[in-house]
């Protein structure tokens, strides 16, 4: 409406036609009748002559669209027939081919591509995408030894409520040279590794100097043959310690051998028998140098913390582990156990209060290294509990013998009363673990901030990191032994109680499996001492006796073991059994002729547990730890949930599988 008053004024036809009109009726109203009729044919003339006209701009610009549009459609139809890259019209429904060009054919190589399916065609290709609204196909698509980036649209669809017929097209765009660059970038990234001889003290210590130097030749040598191929920079910056910088394109083919460097240099052996080992620490995907060196040097601190003899590879958020054949590596000198005594006598006189907490669902180890702390803090005065839930078999055996002695009455605590008590001077104290998921009690480590780590098993990748104080030794035959060289260092034989020592000894006892697996030295010189401080055999063999019941649930599990490869006892237990009876079938196992290593699958309470043992060829923590698992050589244990017991067979055996591919047997 606002816009007619400025459209009448508006120079053109209308205007003049209703000015010369006014004009023309003008001359009739001052009765001019011959200019009246003068104006009037004028007027006539003009309209027709006007009406003549638009009818000819009229099929002037329709003759125009016409040929524009001609034009138009003839180069859109010339463009996707002739379009520059590969293209395809396909039905939905079943993928059928309906049009593709001539730069299409070239990729598949084939003719008479019509009404054959391009997923068919194409390997690896889906259209499923396009069905979600996507209009880019995720990942790379290969065909003929070429990538392509795959993009798609909807380019009709039958009209109606229910669309009975969709077809797509698809554009092909290659990207096989840009992967290209970026796989030779990445394979040209810096990996920085450091190589430690783990027992050079050892293997040096009574051999002639002669000897010892071409031994060490002899490793530098292997080492140097290792490395040559890869055209990288290997450096010697200690005795026992050397710098490798090489390209990331090597580590496949270093992984692909499993690392045959490890094998190579425990050809070494010295005059006074002992085998050379070898370590590795690799740093990779950091933003720098600096932090893969950083990387390296955690790696190589986990692979001696594991035992040494292995290669541990630090990623940006993991760790890969390979090797570890050898039994692990002794280290510990009275000088360390000195002064983590000192250390851990120091946090515990500035605590106002020390808890002790092992692994869930406890042993003998956990519970006798709890009771060694606590006369520890006796000695100190300072109040001490040991963490712990309903334990059973010899575990709760050892827990009511501990509690006959008044001075440990009150010692053992649930979870829930330990959290009520902790205060920010609360020191705890992590005994037997190193995993922060395998504590009794997870809310009460994420509770505390001083925090002390005492264990001997090999360290995993998700550890208790941020402790005030670690004593991680995996040479030591259990948590208890550890323990004993602690109170050795700060106390005489008769400041030990009977209760104290024969709990300690308990542990010792469990975890050697009676002094016949991982008994080394500095163990007899633990038990000599708890034997001085009153321990007594007897009363430990009385801690270890069983129930009935449990010697025929235990021998209902060895019954129903069957034999893997000739050499791997496995034993599935469908209904639950006591802990206790799974741990000890698995012991049992052992005594098999011809059997390596055993395992036991059994359910208990939410998931399933594994326990796995072995005589020292067959490193059971890592084929547990492909199950997210964890221990050491000779003992470890698996907890998988929401697995079925067949289903976590299969996965162990798989596990199993691995392993050997990795480290052949002849080759141990």
């Amino acid at each position: 409406m606002n816009r007619k008053p400025n459209f009448i004024f508006e120079p053109g036809y209308l205007f003049f036609f209703m000015v010369f009109f006014a004009y023309t009726l003008g001359m009739l109203f001052f009765q001019e009748y011959i200019l009246f009729a003068v104006g009037l044919v004028l007027l006539c003339i003009l309209y027709f002559r006007m009406r003549y006209k638009a009818e000819v701009r009229r099929k002037e610009v329709l003759k125009y669209i016409e040929s524009l549009t001609y034009h138009v459609d003839n180069a859109a139809q010339n463009n996707i027939v002739n379009f520059p890259l590969p293209m395809i019209v396909v039905r939905q429904s079943d993928n059928t081919i309906l049009w593709c060009n001539q730069e299409f054919h070239s990729i598949v190589d084939q003719e008479n591509l019509f009404g054959k399916s391009v997923c068919d065609l194409v390997p690896g290709l889906s259209l499923s995408w396009l069905k979600d609204g996507k209009s880019v196909c995720p990942g790379d698509i290969h065909v003929s030894g070429r990538s392509f980036k795959v993009y798609g649209s909807v380019v009709y669809s039958q009209p109606g409520s229910a669309p009975t017929e969709i077809i797509l097209s698809l554009y092909w765009i290659e990207n096989t040279e840009l992967l290209e660059v970026k796989k030779a970038l990445a394979d040209s990234l810096t990996v920085t590794s450091i190589l430690l001889l783990d027992n050079y003290e050892e293997i040096c210590n009574g051999t002639s100097e002669s000897n010892k130097s071409s031994m060490l030749a002899a490793i530098d040598q292997r080492i140097t043959d290792f490395v040559s191929t890869t055209g990288g920079i290997l450096r010697r910056y200690d005795r026992d310690r050397y710098l490798f910088i090489f390209e990331e394109r090597f580590i496949e083919t270093f992984i692909e051998s499993h690392f045959s460097i490890l094998d190579s240099v425990r050809e070494v052996v010295s005059e006074n028998g002992v085998v050379a080992t070898l370590s590795i620490g690799v740093g990779r995907g950091g933003s720098s140098m600096d932090e893969d060196l950083r990387s390296a040097t955690l790696a190589i601190d986990m692979a001696i913390s594991r035992g040494g003899d292995q290669v541990a590879i630090k990623n940006q958020n993991t760790y890969d582990f390979y090797g570890g054949r050898t039994t692990t590596i002794r280290r510990r000198t009275k000088v360390k156990s000195r002064v983590i005594a000192s250390t851990l006598r120091s946090l515990i006189k500035e605590s106002s209060q020390v808890l002790v907490m092992g692994h869930r669902i406890g042993d003998l180890d956990s519970v006798g290294a709890a009771v060694g702390i606590g006369m520890l803090c006796r000695s100190l005065d300072i109040p001490v509990h040991a963490v712990t839930r309903n334990e059973t078999g010899a575990t709760q055996n050892l827990i009511h013998y501990v509690k006959s002695n008044e001075t440990y009455t009150d010692f053992f605590i649930s979870p829930d009363t330990a959290m009520q008590l902790a205060d920010y001077k609360t020191l705890l104290v992590i005994v037997d673990t190193n995993r922060p998921d395998y504590v009794e009690s997870v809310d009460l480590l994420e509770s505390c901030n001083r925090v002390a780590v005492i264990d001997h098993h090999r360290r995993t990748a998700d550890y208790i990191e941020n402790a005030a104080l670690s004593f991680h030794e995996p040479g030591a035959s259990s948590a208890s032994e550890m323990v004993v060289e602690l109170i050795q260092v700060l106390f005489a034989p008769t400041d030990v109680q009977k209760t104290e020592a024969d709990a300690l000894l308990a542990g010792i006892t469990l975890d050697t499996k009676n002094f016949t697996v991982k008994a080394g030295v500095r163990t007899f010189e633990a038990a000599a001492y708890l034997r001085q401080a009153g321990a007594d055999t007897i009363q430990v063999k009385t801690i270890f006796q069983e129930t009935l019941d449990v010697y025929i649930e235990k021998s209902e599990i060895v019954r129903q073991a069957r034999i893997y490869e000739e050499k791997i006892a496995i034993a599935l237990c469908k209904k639950p059994v006591e802990r206790i009876s799974a741990v000890q079938a698995a012991d049992d196992l052992l005594n098999i002729e011809g059997v390596l290593a055993s395992f036991v699958v059994y359910p208990l309470q939410d998931c399933m547990y594994i326990s796995g043992r072995s005589l020292g060829v067959v490193n059971v923590q890592f084929i547990l730890e492909k199950l997210g698992g964890g221990g050491h050589f000779t003992t470890a244990g698996a907890q998988v949930k929401d697995k079925k017991i067949q289903e976590v067979s299969t996965l162990l055996t798989e596990a199993i599988d691995q392993y050997f591919e990795e480290q052949p047997l002849q080759n141990m």
